[in-house]
């Protein structure tokens, strides 16, 4: 994989590589596949609306995470299950 995170797809177009997982904070299984996937493609970035690194595997500590608006809220460590039905807006640029 070159530096610019980009593979050779079917007729040489080329591709970029991201990551998206609902929330990091947490180590549980789905959590494992996350730094699995790291590992394949460690300069793809991972989009995720919530990360508490110190609650993460040691798969990512050197990932390249990447926060939706909700990791600024300041209850949202331990309420972030009521933001579910706003999952599409965690994505949305």
């Amino acid at each position: 994989m070159s530096a610019s995170n980009r593979q050779d797809g079917i007729g040489g177009a080329g591709f970029r590589v991201v990551i998206v997982h609902d929330y990091l904070n947490q180590r549980g299984g789905a959590e494992k596949v996350v730094g699995a996937l790291h590992r394949i493609f460690p300069e793809a970035p991972i989009y995720t609306s919530i990360v508490e690194r110190e609650r993460l595997w040691a798969s990512l500590d050197d990932a390249d995470i990447r926060t939706s608006f909700m990791q600024r809220f300041p209850f949202i460590r331990k309420r972030f299950k009521w933001f579910f039905c706003s999952t599409h807006l965690r994505f949305v640029r």
